[in-house]
């Protein structure tokens, strides 16, 4: 009985090893069989059975196990044709078959119905982060939408290790926006801050994105001049349809909305546009012409100085509504007689900003931190301060297919912003005398604008999906930042009381203590050509799949910066409390004794013309070895910035030189399309900005110091290592991992100079910094604890960030004067320690209702670098709590709710001092509610 049960198994065993023996593998590829462009989950199977697969981002699938013989394969997808193969497979054989599936299209009541693939989804968006050689976090048009963000901005703090500083800079892995790159499209684009080179992505409304990605390691075929993070932002691409859409929302703040004593200044005829008309540029009466000295020709002078108009003051006046416009509409068709596909969009926001009784402070530490336990109060102000933005872009776009294996596409997008400032503060000025008042008044107003035109194209130079490639982009970006009579007024007061009089005021203006009267005009304008191609060519070796790859590129940058300042001056006039009184003609008149009078307090080398030009070619492959993806490859970069001021007795500044940047980037597939492990590492570089390098001096009126450029400032070279592992579930589900590691050679800082007569912050290298931490991502449907919660989503990303930076040792040494204990390293400048975002969204499409709930905070990050001893300004963190409710109406119509900011926290940047908070500056933004309508034709 034993010997039978033996050969049973025995038999059993060999007939198990005979049909494993008789199995073979099917591999290929499936695409479009007219634009060549991979398919992404199209199904593979073995007729009559249940064996089968889906396709990966490349359009690749494998089939193993499969019987041997001969056997019918069918491919499937949706909107296109299926595509049914026979092929005879042999043992241990593993066999290639490609799909190539035509669109289906057919006429129902003469409408022709075509279909593609829908890239705004979540689904999309992980499976790119999934099948990206690179460590990726990307956001689509549809998670945009669930958090109701109005720019890119804001859009972006959504993602893991993402935070915006000031509204508008993206900081990634809470490093500084110096470490980041924008892209728009894979084009470079220039900033458009005169102190910084990071672009101001708030200027792009989520209205015409399709999606953006952050890539946190780096590759050959990127730019080499990021370390924190690359972001791209991709433009909506056509439909396959004909679609129109348009859209309407109105927003309140009670802080800023349908106020009857908005703070604001005089506006111009096209301000409703984000631009100015003309008023506030420089008078006529002065152009470029000199300015005479007092006494040289006091009729010039006098003329000119009566030019300016007579607004020093912020004005109350009623505000409305925000409101927000938009239209788009696109299709696909022909264009003699080839495939063309477009879109066109306008998108307009108009909207108040205002905060009233916010509190602005200046505290010094006057001794040894061993002596003193307070930090002394010079300056605390009440803080009031409005705001009105209108902004406007507008894209076109048109992609025409020269041929099955030809594709050339072009875009052109505008995007306008203007911002109409006013601000009122006033408070003591302890620092010059117990009692003595001040009040400040600003006004101003920044045009912001980027023009860009790109055309590219993809071309397959054989005619087969694994044939010889190449693309190429041309791309031109025109940027303007103009700051037309930013006017800084000041004076003082006491309180003065005689006998048994009413308390007296007596006004004063002393230019000595805080400055003249002035107004100043500045423009920046700067030019960049991004021109690249590169080659792809697929191969096959020893069975495994390679890719080379290799590319040039060359980016052109030309900026000019110009700027002219005016003070006013007086003799024989006492103030009397009335700023448009003092500055009216009469006290012009400079016959006389008594009488004000304009002084071009402009320099020369505060204006100046920067050109860099960054040259490079690099090498990769790309090659699958059976579980593992491996990329590997080499970047040169040369350098050539030179900026030269327009004072031409002062030297210009120079950067050149010559990088070769490696990167390997490894994924290890635990699990066939679920779960990833990534390592990666390279070298990357920091180029100083024309700012840094310009020798241009110039008052920072935040910080309230001199920033001084410096001319033998050298690049940062950066070290990367990252570590992630990822794991997902199903479509639109991730979890993830990550821990990383920057180790900065000659990392450019603030620092102050403490031999200056006057507080000067300059840049210089100093020797080192580190910054490591660690990034955990989750996105789930709630369906895995019960199914009765399928209709909810949870998500949420948590990034820790350790830094650590050495101090210039000459500001040292006067920090360690009053903090003799102070150490030799801090935080690098705006890295925030920790970044959150949560989400917990619904989602019923039987009712058409979506609910999501949006919560976003960073931690504590180094705002201002202080002179000396005394501790540096904080921004503490302030949580974002954000709720919005859909609902549609039918197929075409949707209404929306958003309510933003629901905790409404303070707004605080800070200094402690043993155990106390000092205020730097701090206001709440208001709790806001926006209604939105959206129609959408198709």
């Amino acid at each position: 009985m034993k010997a039978k049960l033996i050969l049973h198994v025995l038999g059993i065993l060999m007939v198990s090893q005979v049909v494993y023996a008789q199995e073979g593998t099917i591999r290929g590829r499936v695409i479009d069989s007219s634009s060549k462009e991979s398919l992404y989950g199209a199904a593979v199977f073995v007729a009559g059975t249940t064996q089968g697969t889906s396709t990966d981002f490349d359009g690749k699938y494998t089939l193993t196990n499969v019987p041997a013989g001969k056997v019918k394969l069918v491919c499937q997808y949706i909107s296109y044709q299926a595509d049914t193969q026979v092929v005879e497979i042999k043992a241990n054989q593993t066999k290639e078959l490609n799909f190539g599936l035509g669109q289906m299209s057919f006429m129902i009541n003469n409408v022709n119905i075509t279909a593609k693939v829908n890239t705004k989804t979540e689904g999309y968006a992980r499976a790119l982060e999934k099948k990206a050689p690179t460590v990726m976090n990307v956001l689509g048009a549809e998670q945009i939408a669930k958090g109701s963000d109005g720019d890119a901005a804001s859009a972006l703090k959504r993602l893991p290790g993402a935070s915006v500083e000031g509204g508008k800079y993206v900081y990634v892995r809470g490093l500084s926006d110096r470490y980041s790159k924008t892209t728009l499209n894979g084009a470079e684009i220039p900033g458009l801050d005169p102190n910084r080179n990071s672009v101001q992505v708030d200027l792009f409304p989520t209205n015409l994105i399709e999606n953006m990605s952050v890539v946190k390691s780096f590759s050959p075929d990127l730019p080499g001049s990021f370390t924190g993070g690359l972001v791209n932002i991709t433009t909506k691409d056509y439909p396959s349809h004909f679609t129109l859409q348009y859209g309407v929302s109105l927003g309140y703040n009670r802080n800023s909305n349908l106020r009857k004593d908005f703070l604001s200044a005089n506006k111009g005829k096209t301000d409703w546009m984000g631009f100015d008309d003309g008023t506030r540029a420089i008078p006529t009466a002065i152009g470029t012409k000199p300015v005479p000295d007092l006494y040289t020709d006091n009729d010039l002078l006098q003329t000119m100085t009566r030019s300016f108009n007579k607004e020093l003051t912020p004005v109350r006046t009623r505000s409305f509504l925000d409101q927000g416009y938009s239209f788009s509409i696109g299709n696909k068709d022909s264009l003699f007689g080839k495939e063309m596909g477009y879109i066109a969009g306008i998108t307009y926001g108009h909207g108040y900003q205002m905060y009233q009784h916010g509190e602005t402070g200046r505290y010094t530490q006057t001794g040894s931190a061993n002596t003193v336990e307070t930090l002394n109060k010079e300056l605390l102000f009440d803080d009031t301060k409005g705001q009105e933005e209108v902004t406007w872009g507008a894209l076109a776009s048109m992609s025409l297919r020269m041929s099955d294996n030809d594709n050339i596409g072009l875009m052109v997008m505008r995007n306008q912003d203007g911002i109409n400032s006013a601000r009122y503060l006033e408070g003591e000025i302890a620092k010059d005398a117990k009692g003595l008042y001040q009040q400040t008044r600003t006004l101003g107003y920044k045009e912001r604008s980027i023009t860009s035109a790109q055309l590219k194209g993809q071309h397959l130079l054989q005619h087969n999906a694994d044939g010889f490639k190449m693309d190429w982009l041309a791309s031109y970006t025109h940027s303007t930042q103009i700051e037309p009579d930013l006017r800084f007024v000041t004076n003082d007061y006491r309180m003065t009381q005689t006998g048994q009089d009413a308390p007296d005021t007596l006004f004063s203006l002393n230019p000595s203590i805080y400055g003249p009267p002035s107004r100043y005009f500045r423009d920046l304008e700067e030019n960049n050509i991004d021109t690249k191609v590169n080659f792809e060519l697929p191969v096959t070796i020893a069975g495994h799949d390679v890719k080379f790859k290799s590319g040039l590129s060359n980016v052109q940058k030309h900026r000019n910066f110009g700027e002219r300042r005016f003070d006013f001056r007086f003799q024989g006039l006492n103030y009397q409390g009335d700023m448009e009184a003092f500055f009216a003609d009469e006290n012009m008149d400079l016959s006389t004794t008594s009488f004000v009078y304009m002084l071009d307090a402009s320099e020369r080398r505060n204006s100046y013309i920067g050109n860099e030009r960054v040259s490079a070619a690099y090498v990769m492959g790309d090659v699958e070895l059976n579980k593992f993806r491996i990329i590997t490859g080499l970047r040169f970069e040369q350098t050539n910035i030179d900026v030269k001021s327009l004072n031409l007795d002062l030297p210009a500044g120079y950067l050149k030189g010559n990088d070769l940047l490696p990167a390997l980037n490894v994924t290890y597939f635990l699990k066939k399309d679920t779960s990833n492990l990534r390592f990666a590492c390279s070298r990357t570089l920091a180029r100083p900005t024309f700012r840094e390098l310009a020798p241009f001096a110039s008052f920072d009126f935040v910080g309230d110091y001199v920033m001084v450029g410096n001319l033998n400032l050298e690049r940062t070279l950066v070290d990367n290592l990252d570590l992630r592992w990822e794991l997902y579930p199903s479509s639109g589900e991730v979890i993830s991992f990550g821990v990383f590691g920057k180790r900065f050679q000659n990392p450019i800082e603030r620092a102050f100079n403490p031999v200056s007569a006057n507080p000067e912050l300059n840049y210089r290298n100093v020797k080192e910094a580190i910054a490591y931490g660690a990034e955990v991502e989750v996105r789930r449907n709630l369906s895995m604890i019960t199914p009765a919660l399928s209709n909810f989503n949870i998500g949420g990303n948590l990034t820790l960030v350790k830094s650590s930076v050495s101090i210039d040792k000459q500001e040292l040494a006067n920090i360690r004067a009053t903090n003799p204990n102070h150490p030799d390293t801090r935080e690098m400048f705006g890295q925030a320690p920790y970044v959150v975002n949560a989400t917990l969204g619904y989602t019923n499409d039987s009712t058409g209702i979506s609910a999501n709930l949006n919560y976003n905070v960073s931690g504590p990050r180094l705002a201002v670098i202080v002179v000396g001893g005394t501790p540096n300004v904080y921004e503490q963190p302030a949580g974002q709590l954000d709720f919005n409710l859909s609902k549609k109406i039918g197929k075409k119509i949707s209404v929306k709710l958003d309510v933003k900011n629901i905790l409404n926290p303070v707004f605080q940047q800070t200094q402690t001092f043993k155990g106390t908070d000092y205020v730097f500056q701090s206001y709440r933004k208001g709790l806001a509610f926006k209604v939105g309508f959206k129609c959408l034709i198709q």
